[in-house]
């Protein structure tokens, strides 16, 4: 097993950096395309996409939280 101070988590974090910034590229490149409107009104459209992503993420997050609480939570066992 790997230890705590054996494993790079540099190269996650930057890999995580990138996926990010990689899909909001994709996104603003992307969504003029796709509806076929210009470049301004795509970057509208590409905000309000990331927004309602992170407004599902942070929903997901409080019911889990939720459904943890009513006893729905992993159980651990060595």
């Amino acid at each position: 097993m790997v230890s705590e101070q054996d494993y790079n988590y540099k190269v996650i974090r930057q890999f995580s950096i990138m996926t990010v910034v990689w899909g909001l590229v994709g996104m603003l490149v992307g969504v003029p395309i796709a509806m076929q409107i210009p470049k301004e009104r795509g970057f509208l459209f590409a905000s309000a996409l990331v927004a309602v992503g992170l407004v599902m993420c942070a929903a997901l997050l409080g019911a889990t939280v939720m459904l943890w609480e009513m006893g729905a939570m992993p159980v651990f066992t060595d």
